[in-house]
This record gives C-alpha cells, structure tokens and sequence, in this order.
C-alpha cells in the first residue's frame, strides 16, 4: 500500500489485491489503522510484510490473526512514514 502526499485532494493510497488460488487478502484503510482481512476456510497461511521488496526480507506480522466473521483479521497502526508491502504465504 502506497500513498501519494503530493495528492491535491489527501492522501491516495493504491493496493493489489492478489489471487492465489482461493486465497485473497484484502487491505481496509481506517481511522489511523489497516485492516488486512483474508477468508477462513484457507488454512495454514501466514501474513508477512516488509519495506522495500529490493531486496525483500519478508517478516512475519504481529499480533496472530483474530477470526472475525468468515476471515482472519489483523488491524495494525497506519505509519505514513514508510511503505509497507504485505503477503500471504504457505510456509
């Protein structure tokens, strides 16, 4: 997720939302948090992220998932000084 300060109108923010299979994940912006969500009846998936992906040292994110509904949720503070790139992955 990126944002774009220069914007005349605030902050815009750009994702991708990747299929991998049955698997998507899904970034929420809120008040001064990202919400990434992904389905529940996919398992053994972790969530990771990092700052550059040249080169990309993926860490995993913390805290572990809470099941909200049908998906696994993760809300983090929203940090405007850095880009912060997000997967899943199967280890």
């Amino acid at each position: 997720m990126e944002q774009d300060e220069n914007h005349e109108k605030g902050p815009r923010w750009s994702w991708a939302r990747n299929h991998m299979g049955n698997v998507s994940l899904s970034i929420l912006p809120g008040a001064g948090t990202l919400n990434l969500q992904w389905a529940t009846n996919t398992t053994g998936f972790k969530l990771s992220q990092t700052t550059s992906l040249q080169p990309a040292i993926w860490i995993d994110v913390t805290p572990s998932p809470a099941i909200v509904g049908n998906n696994y949720s993760v809300t983090l503070p929203l940090d405007l000084t850095t880009n912060r790139f997000f997967r899943l992955h199967n280890p």
